[in-house]
């Protein structure tokens, strides 16, 4: 069974500089997910360009935590020929190692904000809050925002995650792309400088 305030307190150990609502979001998705999940837990990590590599650490951990060391799910697709093809991929890739999960497992989407729309759409299904195919999983996304500094108060920052999303969507359709947005920004937590 999972000791979720152990997780928090390794994570706290390692990243020492990141807000402490950082922690409590992720406290509470995992508690969530590890319990009795109804639906899956969706966390996405902002992070700025002086940023990225801690938050790859961080979502590296958390994932690593969560799971078994080796046993999680890393959608990570730099080079893709079409939308349509990454779409199928994601799909195959989570429908493939999730199909037999009794314990909670953990999803890693890198750079959700680099994804083209029609493939992010796949997350649409996979992260619904009543039909979702996999309840018992703990998705991990990790998205970039424009801002060098993110602001410290937390409740900016679903609205900073949905701005960026939206711009990085904007050529698809808007009522779609809110949909999604909706429903992958329920909890957001900033990852900022350790400086």
């Amino acid at each position: 069974r999972l000791d979720v305030q152990e997780l928090i307190s390794d994570l706290k150990s390692k990243f020492e500089g990141q807000p402490k609502m950082t922690y409590k979001v992720i406290e509470a998705v995992v508690k969530r997910a590890s319990e009795n999940p109804e639906s899956p837990g969706i966390i996405i990590l902002i992070f700025s360009r002086k940023t990225k590599d801690i938050t790859d650490k961080l979502a590296n951990q958390l994932v690593r935590l969560v799971s078994d060391p080796h046993d999680f799910v890393l959608i990570d697709f730099g080079h893709f020929s079409t939308a349509e093809q990454l779409k199928r991929d994601i799909d195959d890739t989570i429908q493939g190692n999730l199909t037999q999960v009794q314990q909670v497992r953990a999803v890693l989407v890198r750079n959700l904000d680099q994804i083209p729309f029609e493939a992010a759409m796949i997350f649409h299904s996979l992260c619904d809050h009543e039909n979702a195919p996999f309840k018992r999983v703990l998705y991990v996304m990790t998205a970039f925002v424009e801002e060098e500094t993110i602001p410290p108060e937390p409740r900016q920052w679903d609205k900073l995650a949905s701005k960026h999303l939206k711009a990085a969507w904007r050529d698809s359709g808007e009522d779609q792309v809110a949909s999604l947005i909706s429903r992958l920004t329920v909890n957001v937590a900033a990852v900022v400088s350790e400086e």
